[in-house]
């Protein structure tokens, strides 16, 4: 994976973190609970070869630069999760015109 300093969490675990920050999360059912226990997210900065002004995605609009960054670590290539806020304040050497091929060699695709 090119991305640096990222961090793999089970749904299970993230449920957890949810709950300690105070948030309310339903329950999941018997069989739910079991999937938490093996799908894992993992959470990365947004990749620096990436284009300053964001990525287009799937849905045809721009996803704007953001700090960080989820995906499902088993299939990388179905996507990303952008978390918080757009962070304007990213800025990299790279071009503006990053191609898909691009996209996925950051999640080793």
């Amino acid at each position: 994976m090119v991305c640096s300093a990222s961090l793999t969490l089970t749904q299970l675990e993230i449920r957890d973190l949810a709950k300690f920050c105070g948030m309310i999360v339903q329950e999941p059912t018997p069989i739910e609970a079991e999937d938490e226990k093996e799908t894992e997210v993992t959470i990365t900065r947004w990749p620096a070869q990436w284009p300053r002004d964001g990525v287009m995605g799937d849905d045809g609009f721009l996803v704007e630069p953001h700090k960080h960054i989820a995906y499902f670590a088993e299939y990388p290539e179905e996507g990303f999760m952008p978390l918080g806020m757009p962070n304007t304040a990213i800025t990299n050497a790279a071009s503006d015109g990053a191609s898909k091929s691009d996209v996925q060699s950051a999640f080793g695709a």
